[in-house]
Formats: C-alpha cells, sequence, structure tokens
C-alpha cells in the first residue's frame, strides 16, 4: 500500500505527565507528529524515552498516576482522543485504533486466565460484528493453533494464565 495524503493519526504538541510523591513530573514536553494512511512509521529511542508512554497517551491507556496535560489527539482528522468521553473511548478503542503491546509476558494480567480473555473480546465487539469475530477467531481455530504450538491438552489451556504458557503461546504464535 503506498501512503495516501490523508491524515489518519495526528498529534499536536501532547504533553503527559506523571504524578509521584506530590510533585508532576513532566515526561514529554509536547510531541507532534503525523500518520498518513499506508503509512508505517517506527518510534525511536533510548529506553525511557517515552515511547511506550506516547503509544499509551494515543490510547487513553496510561497508569493511574499519568495523564495527558496538553496537546490534541486527533484521529481521523476530527475524533479527539485526549478529550473523548469514555464510552466513545472503548467503540473508539480496538474498531479505529489499537497497540500492540512489546512484551505479552509482562502485558498480559497474569491473573486473567487465556479463555476469559477470548470471551471478554467476544462481548466487548459490536453484536454485528462478532459472528465474524467468531469465524476468524474460533475456538476451534485457537485450539490447532495451540496445537501447533506444542499444547498436548488445548481444552484445558483454556483455563491456564499466561505465565504458565510457553511464549509462543501467550503471543499467539
Amino acid at each position: 500500500m503506498t501512503p495516501g495524503s490523508e491524515v489518519v493519526l495526528a498529534l499536536d504538541d501532547v504533553a503527559v505527565e506523571y504524578e509521584s510523591r506530590g510533585s508532576a513530573m513532566r515526561v514529554l514536553p509536547g510531541v507532534s507528529l503525523e500518520l498518513r494512511r499506508g503509512e508505517v512509521v517506527g518510534l525511536v529511542g533510548e529506553s525511557g524515552s517515552g515511547k511506550s508512554t506516547l503509544a499509551l497517551a494515543i490510547l487513553r491507556l496510561l497508569p493511574a498516576n499519568g495523564r495527558i496535560v496538553g496537546g490534541e489527539i486527533l484521529l481521523d482528522g476530527s475524533i479527539d482522543l485526549a478529550r473523548l468521553g469514555e464510552e466513545a473511548l472503548r467503540e473508539t478503542r480496538g474498531p479505529k485504533v489499537a497497540m500492540v503491546f512489546q512484551d505479552p509476558l509482562t502485558s498480559l494480567n497474569p491473573t486473567f486466565k487465556i479463555g476469559g480473555r477470548w470471551s471478554t473480546c467476544r462481548r466487548l465487539t459490536p453484536p454485528g460484528e462478532r459472528d465474524e469475530l467468531t469465524a476468524r477467531c474460533s475456538w476451534k481455530g485457537l485450539f490447532r493453533s495451540w496445537e501447533r504450538s506444542a499444547f498436548l491438552i488445548p481444552a484445558r489451556s483454556s483455563a491456564r494464565t499466561p505465565i504458565s504458557c510457553r511464549a509462543g503461546c501467550a503471543n499467539g504464535s
């Protein structure tokens, strides 16, 4: 796909702070960038430079002590993710914007069972799209994937936690 001229994500002077011990520390002073349809952008920087914080800010998944304190995060030119209400944000995450976390073994909550994750995804999928989701990601398909990943008893795997699986299972490979 050749990158087009349509801007699908625009960050304008986005600033993020974390609060610690009663004081705020600005960790992103003001980031601006544009991502056009079909374009691939890589964020490069040293450890601790704010790459993950920026991605979490775009989706408003910052930890409780983090907050966006300035700027706009425009999706499709009109949806300001920084100011979107919670319900509208839930409807936008997934179908319009998503994130692939770097390390599934540390990103996945170790207390949630693998089968419960599938059930949650299905429940949060809009009703009109559930059949397609089920067809693409059925238990039968997941079991085939798990069998290829050396799971001997896939039916029992749905009750397992990510940490109890080998890394290939946790990240879907």
